[in-house]
């Protein structure tokens, strides 16, 4: 590939070759005249297959411009990890079953994303807007969500072990039989979230608002809640 400025067309996306010998393959995936900067636009145009297994790769060498618009794109199973994300657009994403392990979404806009079955272990999602997101089943151990809106996001069965949920808005999340062993709450809002079966063993929900959130047979053993705002009688609370 070089990097003379060029026009993406669809005979140009046809002529993309199989990318199967590693990452010295990938830069002879895209046909001469294509350049750095209109990789997003290939992404956008349908992200073939044969690069999916190295987007990771390439965005965390040549990260994508604060703002970058890739809303509705289809990178369900695309590798994405240590990629640098940094403000990119997601909305409407399918994004399911990918790989951003270790991947940098800060105050990315991820409203309504899909992310069904996704390795987000060690992600950093710091003010993400992740509004109204499916994370069913998604592994976000360890990841890093603070001030994230998690706001009517769908986290079913999804593990948040030792994630940082610090200031996190989760009002209206369904969390139903999700892991939240050991992770922090600090200063989240749960207000309305379904907690059903959630695992919060050693969670740290100081100062978390649970205002009307449903927590029916929740695991809260070794949890800190003392200072957790549980102050309406409409909270659903077994012992």
């Amino acid at each position: 590939m070089t990097h003379d400025s060029g026009t993406i067309t669809i005979t140009a996306l046809e002529s993309l070759q199989p990318c199967d010998e590693g990452l010295l393959a990938f830069s002879e995936c895209f046909p001469d005249g294509v350049a750095l900067g209109e990789v997003p636009a290939i992404i956008r145009a349908g992200a073939p297959m044969q690069i999916r297994p190295y987007l990771g790769w390439w965005f965390a060498h040549f990260p994508l411009p604060p703002g970058t618009n890739l809303s509705n794109v289809d990178l369900s199973g695309a590798h994405l990890f240590d990629a640098n994300l940094t403000g990119a657009t997601f909305v409407g994403a399918n994004l399911r079953g990918v790989d951003l392990s270790g991947a940098d979404l800060s105050h990315a806009n991820l409203t309504g994303a899909t992310f069904v079955g996704a390795n987000l272990r060690g992600a950093i999602l710091t003010g993400a807007n992740l509004q109204g997101a499916n994370l069913n089943r998604a592994d976000l151990t360890r990841a890093d969500l603070t001030d994230a809106d998690l706001t009517d996001a769908d986290l079913t069965r999804a593990d948040l072990t030792d994630a940082d949920l610090t200031d996190a808005d989760l009002t209206d999340a369904i969390l139903t039989d999700a892991d939240l062993t050991y992770a922090i709450l600090q200063g989240a809002n749960l207000t309305r979230a379904d907690l059903t079966r959630a695992d919060l063993t050693r969670a740290d929900l100081t100062d978390a608002i649970l205002t009307r959130a449903i927590l029916t047979r929740a695991n809260l053993l070794r949890a800190r809640i003392n200072e957790a705002n549980l102050s309406s009688d409409k909270d659903h609370l077994d012992p």
